[in-house]
């Protein structure tokens, strides 16, 4: 993963960081492009986020987060509990877990077609 993903902040646009709540925070490197990555650890119990007022949190503009590694997934012995991101303005994010999001295209931003 460490050679698929723009985690070293010397190599590109840098890194920034924010605490979410006094068990959980999140990591953005920022690529200032659509490889950006979303890395959100929590300490705690299961986070339920109902505002999240972090500028970090946002997708690039006509995208939305999508999942791409969790710790939950029973590859490493987790859960395979699926967190819930921005889903109608709530985050969920398992406990005692992180998650790895990267941009994806938003289904609002993709024209429809014509019947």
């Amino acid at each position: 993963m460490r050679r698929e993903y723009p985690f070293n902040a010397q190599e590109h646009g840098g890194i920034d960081g924010a605490v979410l709540t006094s068990e959980a925070f999140v990591l953005r490197f920022l690529t200032g492009g659509l490889s950006d990555r979303l890395l959100i650890v929590n300490l705690g119990n299961e986070l339920t986020l109902l505002s999240v007022p972090e500028p970090l949190l946002a997708p690039p503009d006509g995208h939305d987060w999508s999942l791409d590694w969790s710790s939950e997934n029973p590859l490493y012995r987790g859960g395979g509990i699926s967190p819930l991101v921005d889903h109608g303005g709530e985050w969920q994010i398992p406990g005692h877990a992180a998650i790895l999001l990267r941009p994806a295209v938003s289904a609002s931003s993709v024209p429809q077609r014509q019947a």
